[in-house]
């Protein structure tokens, strides 16, 4: 029932390979075909795939001059083309990349076969350890979905070998949210805060044609984090001319971290509310995971690490009144996700939000 090969690509039969089992390998199984009470994967024309895709991300050459954590992504098309990238960050700056591992990936794929062949699996290749699912961060979901993502699978692998678990990329996305006219019973003034935070901003940027301006303008939002006291702080969209903007729930978190004059009962979050008009709120994954730091770091301070924050995504009409809503969490709304907690940063969160303290 498994499927082994060492990292040269060999097949593993016991009759020829008894002497090389200390050699990394893997097994493969896919979690549809597990819940499902298959088989583990052990057709080879599909296993070769996710083998060929492992050779590839090892020849990658990450760069983390920052983080000092390197990560090997290989890549296969719809077409069987192969392709490979790692994490690069910039040499002038502070936490900032030039490219994610998934990010390196696509821009080759698509420089070299074009958008017409989808990318179909994405794996990464860890250095050593145990591999677990990947943890896609919230940029790299908003760069994959320029893709049809329908059947691409993702997984994680180790040069130490193991068993891997192939996943959909479906996993990692949440669109359908639960309806809600919870918002019926906000006070005006929350409301209000994040509809004026839709009305200033700023779309600025290179666009071609009037028909990609308006589409630009048409994905805006607002916001506003509320603290249980009834404190506020807004957040709007900035756009920039070499399209590096600064997103509405980002700026919503640096108006709470640059108001001044905070104490703890501030930092006891009720909620976010997002404003969109004539549609549901769109909101990037990117911003999503802006808004998982934030939520895990005052949850942590206030010793409820394991609770999310509510998120309400209202739809206003052109008067700017609410004719729709929805709700989700810090969590649902960006599964499986690149959390800070989960990588054992939480004591780090803490020390941010004290030094807020007044």
């Amino acid at each position: 029932m498994w499927e082994y090969a060492f990292l040269d690509g060999t097949k593993y039969e016991p009759s020829k390979h008894d002497e090389l089992i200390k050699k990394p390998l893997w097994a493969f199984s896919s979690e549809e075909m597990e819940e499902m009470g298959l088989p583990l994967i052990r057709d080879t024309a599909i296993t070769q795939k996710y083998f060929d895709v492992i050779l590839a991300a090892d020849k990658s050459k990450p760069t983390p001059d920052q983080s000092g954590f390197y990560v090997h992504t290989g890549g296969m098309t719809e077409k069987g083309n192969i392709v490979y990238g790692g994490n690069h960050e910039k040499g002038r700056g502070k936490q900032d990349t030039i490219t994610h591992g998934e990010e390196s990936v696509l821009a080759r794929a698509l420089d070299d076969y074009g958008i017409e062949d989808q990318i179909s699996i994405i794996g990464f290749l860890r250095e050593k350890g145990f591999a677990p699912a990947p943890r896609h961060c919230g940029p790299c979901r908003d760069g994959i979905l320029k893709y049809d993502t329908s059947r691409l699978k993702v997984f994680g692998a180790s040069k130490d070998g193991g068993h891997v678990v192939v996943l959909p990329f479906s996993k990692y996305l949440k669109e359908d949210f639960e309806e809600t006219d919870e918002f019926l019973d906000f006070p005006g003034e929350q409301i209000e805060t994040a509809v004026h935070g839709l009305k200033i901003a700023s779309y600025r940027g290179l666009s071609g044609t009037p028909e990609l301006e308006k589409k630009m303008e048409d994905g805006l939002y607002g916001a506003v984090i509320v603290a249980k006291n009834g404190k506020m702080w807004k957040g709007s969209f900035r756009g920039d001319t070499a399209y590096h903007s600064s997103y509405t729930i980002s700026a919503a978190i640096d108006t709470f971290r640059n108001s001044g004059l905070l104490r703890g009962r501030d930092i006891d979050i009720e909620k976010l509310i997002l404003v969109s008009q004539n549609s549901a709120p769109q909101i990037p994954y990117k911003d999503r995971q802006y808004f998982l730091d934030f939520a895990e770091s005052v949850q942590l301070f206030n010793n409820r690490g394991d609770e999310p924050l509510p998120v309400y995504m209202l739809q206003a009409d052109e008067k700017g009144d609410i004719v729709k809503g929805w709700k989700t969490d810090s969590y649902e709304w960006l599964p499986l996700p690149f959390s800070g907690k989960l990588f054992g940063l939480g004591p780090s969160y803490v020390k941010n939000i004290e030094a807020l303290l007044i």
